[in-house]
């Protein structure tokens, strides 16, 4: 396998998360080519950092992406390309259901090979639509967030950009949730048919498991929080929509106007996603695990090969396709260079595209943009994934790359929230405002800097965190 070329090149982390290399290596292959509304972007590392796995795009091509998108954005009617935007996600959803009604033990080896492929092509093309709610909150959004805070007389507005003009499902299945605790009747009950209903809810990729009882039972809020948190949430969403209209008739300029328009509505779009695709990763479980049985692999194993390989091993089941996965599942790391796409898991050569990254590395202060105020002095606790929430302490500070409707049941117990990324209108803010907690969004370094157990003040009102004793000392 060739190595990585050494090029010095500015790096722009976009996200940090947990993919296996099937999803991983397909949502990496995406803006191969310029079209109307992005441009190609041809180089890119996907790299272990912490639990999770750095996407970082090579600055320049990110900001080109980030230009094209919110020009093509702002040459549209914001309503029709919502519809257009939640319609391709649609659509995967239908196709995920189809193929689930699919009996794949009555397909050939060849067939359920080409299934795989298949899969592998669609999630390229559903990635580049996914990924661009990621483009507008750093390109349009931030645009739209930078011309509030410019304008003194605005910038009481900008909570009114965070609040999603239509209720998400999740945002629905939370609802439900507290309706559960707020009046329970048949708790048990209610509760068995919430999980049918939302199995999908921590389905973050192929691999994750659907919510059980057990889940929701050990994070069910009492019946008072939940009372409380339902009064909050409707009180804030009314005002913040008020305040969003407001907003729209005090700008005058149809520019300016648009573009606040469609930063609002990205925060909708963005939180939607998962609507869909949580539920169609819950619909390909079937098809995974007929995979997993023919290659003689686990079904997580399976996800750690690429299309190709899964294709071949389909053909002729080998333990070297089991041993390639368990190297992978110990750490691997993806490389797009001038579109030439390699997939390493030698310690060495991944050691030596993170060299390539390191200086994207801020320092040591810890500021961010403020989610909600608040100031607060506590322990930390950083968490990754939902494989970590078992180790949460509740009032403890929640810090993590980026929170996701998971997270929801420890954010509750968290007395603060401190994120490496987002702006206004992510996961994290909207819900640190319904919650009335402490937060701080988009640090870049906070997940790096600080360990767990730091006692740290919070001041979410300056968007700064100060480390007052590290652990241990």
């Amino acid at each position: 396998m060739k190595k990585p070329i050494n090029q010095k090149q500015n790096w722009y982390l976009l996200w940090s998360r947990r993919y296996a290399p099937f999803v991983a290596s397909s949502y990496f292959l995406t803006y191969q080519a310029d079209t109307p509304i992005w441009t190609k972007c041809r180089d890119k590392l996907f790299v272990p950092e912490g639990g999770l796995h750095g996407y970082y795009i090579e600055a320049d091509g990110a900001k080109n992406i980030f230009r094209k998108f919110s020009q093509y954005v702002l040459s549209k009617n914001i309503s029709g390309l919502c519809r257009q935007y939640e319609n391709i996600f649609k659509n995967w959803l239908v196709w995920s259901i189809k193929i689930n009604k699919q009996d794949f033990s009555r397909l050939s080896d060849v067939a359920l090979g080409h299934l795989v492929k298949e899969l592998a092509v669609k999630l390229v093309v559903f990635g580049e639509w996914q990924m661009l709610a990621f483009m507008a909150l750093e390109g349009l959004v931030k645009d739209a967030e930078d011309f509030i805070r410019f304008r003194p007389d605005l910038k009481k507005f900008l909570p009114a950009l965070s609040t999603p003009y239509r209720e998400t499902k999740i945002m629905r299945a939370n609802l439900e949730l507290l309706q559960i605790a707020a009046h329970p009747v048949n708790l048990q009950k209610q509760i068995k048919e919430y999980c049918s209903k939302y199995a999908w809810l921590n389905m973050y990729e192929f691999i994750d498991a659907p919510i059980t009882e057990k889940e929701i039972g050990r994070h069910l809020p009492d019946k008072l929080s939940a009372k409380e948190s339902l009064k909050n949430y409707q009180a804030n969403r009314q005002k913040n929509l008020k305040l969003l209209r407001r907003l729209l008739v005090k700008v005058k300029n149809p520019r300016h106007k648009k573009l606040l328009l469609a930063a609002s509505r990205f925060a909708y779009l963005k939180e939607m996603r998962d609507d869909y695709r949580r539920p169609a990763y819950l619909f390909f479980h079937p098809f995974w695990h007929e995979i997993a049985r023919r290659t003689k692999l686990s079904f997580i194993e399976a996800n750690y090969l690429l299309a190709d390989e899964l294709q071949k091993a389909l053909i002729k089941p080998d333990k070297k396709w089991q041993a390639l996965a368990r190297e992978r599942m110990k750490n691997f790391a993806l490389e797009l260079s001038f579109g030439r796409f390699s997939i390493y898991s030698d310690k060495k050569i991944i050691k030596k595209l993170l060299v390539r990254v390191a200086n994207n590395d801020q320092g040591e202060e810890i500021s961010g943009a403020t989610a909600f105020p608040g100031k607060i002095m506590g322990r930390i606790k950083i968490i990754y994934h939902q494989d970590d929430f078992k180790k949460f302490i509740k009032g403890s500070i929640l810090v993590t790359p980026m929170t996701h409707p998971e997270f929801l049941p420890i954010m509750r117990q968290a007395a603060a929230i401190i994120t490496d990324e987002g702006g206004v209108t992510c996961h994290a803010a909207i819900t640190a405002r319904e919650l009335k907690k402490p937060c701080i969004i988009g640090t870049k370094i906070a997940t790096k800097v600080l360990k767990d157990g730091d006692l740290v003040e919070v001041d979410a009102g300056k968007g700064t965190v100060k480390i007052i004793k590290k652990y241990g000392e």
